[in-house]
Parts: structure tokens; sequence; C-alpha cells
């Protein structure tokens, strides 16, 4: 079985510019969570069909790369895979 990458975060200094170009770039739909300094977007198939979902967020602090995005997975069984993981 393999795991499906659900979400992922993008930090930025300027979210306003972040939130042009990678909606611009990449055709995102990228709406602000109510009460929070977080903004969501889905990604698409092309064909309306969503595989995943992410967040653009302030970066934490001024060292912290772009190569720091966070990312979740869905895992089919996650209790055989905890057991697969303890195993090693």
């Amino acid at each position: 079985m393999t795991a499906t990458i659900v979400h992922f975060e993008i930090p930025a200094d300027n979210i306003e510019r972040a939130n042009k170009f990678y909606g611009s770039l990449f055709g995102w739909k990228i709406e602000k969570v109510p009460e929070m300094d977080y903004w969501m977007f889905r990604t698409g198939a092309g064909n309306g069909e969503q595989v995943m979902g992410g967040g653009i967020m302030q970066r934490h602090y001024p060292q912290e790369p772009i190569q720091s995005i966070s990312v979740s997975t869905r895992w089919p069984n996650i209790p055989k895979k905890s057991r697969v993981l303890e195993a090693r």
C-alpha cells in the first residue's frame, strides 16, 4: 500500500504576494481560514477531481527556507503501517 500526500504547507514572508504567485502559477483558488493567519487551497487533476490540499502560512522565523514545506499523508491502514515501522 502506498501513502497519499493529502496536505502540504508553504511558508511565506509576504502572504499576499505568495497567494498571487501560487494562485496564478498553478491556478489554485486560495481562501483565508476565518480567524486564523492561514490560507487554504485545493489542487486538482484538471477534471474537477480534488487531488490534495494545502496551506500558505506566515514564515515562522526568517531563516525558515521554502524547502521546509510540511507534508501530510493519508495511510490506508495505519495499524498495519505502525506494526511495520515498529519492526524496523
